[in-house]
């Protein structure tokens, strides 16, 4: 009697399931949307690949589309090339200034003066081939170049602390973007001169 009432239980039971399993398949699914896959970023192995001027372009469109990562690592590429030192010295600056403008902790600030002092030291050359406006970034970052306003608002009566070192390093970029500038009025004024000598001379052959 045990067996023949657990049977039809268990036939029931499966009954259920299967008319439950149907029902399922029988809903209208949702149709589901593939993210889309992200852009593979740059990195050094593939910006190697690219020409000196493809890569110097798509280093300028990347840092002043705040994409500092793609930017480092297109200037970084550049400037490992020997063959062009004017586009070598043009890379370093501009990979400094996108590791200043990406730099988040003291850690990444002094990465970023190494590579400072590197272009210093190669840009012997031309400097007005160096933007200055490339220093925005960093210069604009209040984050990293000036004091919290909370610690401001708290500490009102602690003495002035000594200008660290990060103060220091935006001192002499201001300075360094003054002589490009300086530079590059010199610059425009040769060239107004000579275009005025020129226009000249093509007056008197007339």
């Amino acid at each position: 009697m045990h067996v023949s009432h657990t049977q039809p239980g268990r036939a029931l039971r499966l009954a259920l399931l299967t008319l439950a399993l149907l029902a399922a398949a029988c809903q209208p699914k949702t149709p589901v949307t593939e993210p889309r896959p992200e852009p593979a970023p740059i990195t050094v192995a593939g910006a190697d690949a690219l020409d000196v001027d493809t890569a110097y372009t798509q280093a300028v469109e990347a840092f002043w589309s705040a994409r500092y990562k793609a930017a480092a690592a297109l200037f970084e590429s550049i400037s490992r090339r020997q063959d062009d030192q004017a586009y070598r010295a043009r890379a370093l600056f501009g990979l400094a200034c996108a590791r200043l403008a990406a730099a988040q902790n003291q850690d990444d600030l002094k990465a970023a003066r190494d590579i400072w002092r590197q272009w210093e030291m190669a840009s012997v050359g031309d400097p007005a081939q160096s933007d200055p406006r490339m220093l925005s970034p960093f210069l604009q970052n209040d984050r990293l170049l000036a004091p919290a306003r909370e610690n401001r608002e708290a500490r009102p009566l602690l003495p002035p602390k000594p200008a660290p070192a990060d103060a220091d390093l935006a001192r002499r970029l201001q300075e360094k973007e003054k002589e490009v500038l300086h530079l590059q009025k010199q610059i425009k004024a040769l060239e107004t001169i000579h275009r005025e000598i020129q226009e000249k001379k093509k007056m008197g052959s007339q």
